[in-house]
């Protein structure tokens, strides 16, 4: 049942939120027992921060990444030399992944580099994006699913801060016309009540990672064309040098000084292969100079939350997400992913929200047009309880 109601939340659209009915058709239920007397229904103004550094944090540097490439050509195109034995080829592996980096990552400003300027301050930037939402909550099928609620935006805006500059992002412009796929697609949220004043909440939310860090860098960071300034970047790139820097890596030849003629002999013909194939290792600098330009993600939206009924009328007047915040993020549909490693594992990504009802005429009368105070909504109330998440079991109403 939970599952339906977060289908729907991921498949309506988000642009209009008219007040949906529902055909149960053949689908037959058993009505459940209310977890709580609380009404959840209506229109709430959603506050929801998202700490989405970690993917710049954790990124490879663009010369693991070069250096991946390479040697993958490398073992593709030439293989590895057949007089050494298994474990000689790993230790020349690795030498040449450490050569291959160490020159690529040594060609750019330190700014792009892990503990740079540029680095951090997009980090930062990263680490408290705002999303506030007007949601239309309704049950998943009245009839039968009493604890189980759905919550559509109708409105949204995306907000980032760099010191004492911010800028906000109407809904409009977070899509792309084109295709419905730009900054960010789809956002809702699901809540299963497990008990009289606590819910168990879930969502998701598609973003175009490459276009938040190139929204962050003009307007925050100073940097108006971030694919301009890769494609500069990896102009610079100078295979001609790489290769003479592999072909002579003194390390490599001090390791294997009793195979030293054979070994010079592969690493000129490694230094080939960097020359032949410069194009290909050139545009992926230019991918990967600033990272995860190119990449989307998705985030998993998890945890707990407490429902606040602060007139006792029976209704929910807020919902606040626990303290200790859930949330993941990870790499799909085939973009390159945050590990290196062909992986696209979950990742933390902290969030927190609170929700505040509006009147229950915000969509149809005047005070749709009120504008929402995020500053309150955003306000957790010091007495909210936390609770350890049950297993599974236990959660289920």
């Amino acid at each position: 049942m939970r599952a339906l109601s977060l289908a729907l939340v991921l498949l309506l659209g988000c642009n209009e939120a008219p007040r949906a009915t529902y055909d149960a058709g053949p689908y037959v239920c058993t009505p459940q027992v209310a977890a709580s007397t609380l009404d959840l229904t209506g229109v709430f103004a959603r506050e929801t921060v998202w700490d989405l550094s970690g993917p710049v944090q954790v990124s490879p540097t663009v010369g693991d990444k070069t250096a991946t490439l390479a040697l993958d050509l490398l073992v593709e195109t030439i293989g590895l030399p057949e007089f050494l034995e298994t474990a000689a080829q790993d230790v020349l592996k690795a030498f040449l992944r450490e050569a291959i980096a160490r020159h690529v990552n040594g060609l750019f400003p330190n700014e792009l580099t892990s503990g740079g300027r540029y680095r951090d301050d997009l980090a930062a930037t990263l680490a408290a994006v705002e999303v506030s939402s007007v949601l239309d909550v309704h049950l998943g099928r009245p009839e039968c699913e009493v604890n189980d609620y759905g919550g559509w935006p109708v409105s949204q805006t995306m907000t980032l801060r760099m010191g004492d500059r911010e800028i906000v992002v109407p809904r409009e412009e977070l899509e792309d016309p084109e295709d419905g796929r730009g900054l960010v697609f789809d956002e809702g949220l699901g809540l299963l009540v497990h008990s009289q004043n606590r819910a168990i909440v879930a969502g998701g939310m598609n973003i175009s990672y490459g276009a938040l860090i190139q929204l962050a860098s003009a307007d925050l960071l100073s940097v108006p064309d971030v694919e301009a300034y890769a494609a500069e970047l990896a102009a610079q790139f100078d295979c001609d040098a790489l290769a003479a820097d592999v072909e002579d890596t003194q390390e490599i030849i001090d390791y294997f000084v009793n195979d030293e003629t054979e070994i010079r002999a592969y690493l000129l013909r490694v230094g080939d292969l960097i020359v032949t194939s410069c194009d290909e290792l050139r545009g992926q600098v230019e991918d990967h100079v600033v990272p995860l330009l190119h990449q989307d993600i998705w985030l998993d939206e998890t945890g707990w939350a407490t429902l606040f009924d602060d007139d006792d009328d029976g209704r929910v007047d807020r919902v606040v997400s626990d303290r200790e915040p859930g949330g993941s993020y990870r790499g799909y549909d085939g973009f390159w992913n945050f590990d290196g490693t062909g992986n696209t594992p979950d990742e933390p990504a902290p969030v927190t929200f609170t929700a505040i009802r509006l009147a229950d005429d915000y969509l149809t009368g005047d005070a749709g047009a009120a504008p929402i105070d995020a500053g309150d909504a955003a306000s957790a109330p010091a007495d909210a309880p936390e609770a350890a998440v049950p297993d599974a079991g236990d959660a289920a109403p």
